[in-house]
């Protein structure tokens, strides 16, 4: 993952511990630039945990399908999530 070799973190760091041990906003690796409160940290903490806990979880682990439209609002905001992922810097 993207931000697991930046932080330095266990191949066995998966899903919401993963996303904890590099984000948290008092205890996580990583820091994203443009977050100027601990608030705003704690914001996209939430998002990606909630991106994994809604998104990955359910549409990886159970079966069914998703439109073409949806899909593409998702990957969209995904995309720019890991933009600021990518801007990310060591705490």
């Amino acid at each position: 993952m993207l931000f697991r070799s930046k932080a330095n973190l266990n191949p066995d760091d998966t899903g919401v511990d993963l996303i904890t041990k590099a984000f948290h906003n008092r205890n996580g690796k990583l820091k994203i630039p443009s977050c100027e409160t601990s608030s705003e940290e704690e914001g996209f903490f939430h998002i990606l945990r909630g991106i994994v806990m809604f998104h990955r979880n359910a549409k990886g682990h159970r079966e069914g399908s998703i439109d073409k439209k949806r899909a593409l609002q998702i990957v969209q905001y995904i995309d720019y999530l890991i933009d600021m992922i990518e801007s990310a810097t060591i705490r």
